[in-house]
Formats: structure tokens, sequence, C-alpha cells
């Protein structure tokens, strides 16, 4: 069991990082839980997907992004899993501006919600 929900999760993981590159708001929102909690780095928490699209959609606007991220661990339980691991993102402005790249670690909480996953709690460190 373990395995298949540990293959489920990579999938998932991979599956948003092409959505945070395509710059794809609402389907990136859709793999986050209704009621999730994004914990920006030096910034208010973002409470539930309605607020977390809207901010995804002001960066979108903003910037195109791309950059790597990857697990280096995971931890899966009946309805709670964990994931983390680091980044490098490159946030490029649409208009005129320098390009502003973060590095650092990442960790994602995930509930299980039928047979999927979905990101509860996601939280990063900037190094």
């Amino acid at each position: 069991m373990a395995k298949a929900e540990i293959a489920k999760i990579k999938k998932m993981f991979k599956d948003t990082q092409k959505l945070w590159q395509q710059g794809d708001a609402e389907r990136l929102a859709s793999y986050y839980t209704t009621d999730c909690v994004q914990m920006p780095v030096g910034e208010k928490e973002i409470k539930g997907r309605k607020a977390w699209t809207r901010e995804l959609q002001k960066m979108f606007k903003k910037y195109a992004m791309t950059g790597t991220s990857r697990i280096t661990e995971i931890v899966v339980g009946k309805k709670l899993a964990f994931l983390r691991g680091p980044y490098k993102i490159i946030l490029t402005p649409k208009k005129a501006g320098k390009k502003i790249i973060y590095t650092g670690k990442f960790l994602h909480i995930l509930k299980k919600q039928k047979e999927s996953w979905k990101i509860f709690r996601a939280t990063g460190a900037d190094d």
C-alpha cells in the first residue's frame, strides 16, 4: 500500500511542477485542499483554495516561473503524508525588471481525499 501511495504523491508533485511553470493558477490550485494554508516566508498565511488561487493569479500575471525542485523524503500515513525537498525558483518579470531567484527547502503536508492526495499545508524556507 505505501508504495502505491508514494507513487500517487510523486505523480501529483510532478503534475504540480508542470503547472507552476505553465502559470496555470486554477489547475494548480485544484491540487490543494479547499481549506489549505500556504505559509510563505515573511508574509501572512494564505488560507483557503480561493485565496490561494487569487495569489497565484496575481503572481502569474506579473512573472513567468521556471525552476527545479525535488523530493528528498516522503512519509505516508492513512490520511496525512508529508514531503520535503530543495527548490530553486526563477521569477522572470513579464514586463521590465530583473529576475528574482529563490533557493531553499519546502515542506508540504498532504491530506488524502478519496483516492487522491492534495496539499493541505505548505511552507518553504529560503536559503
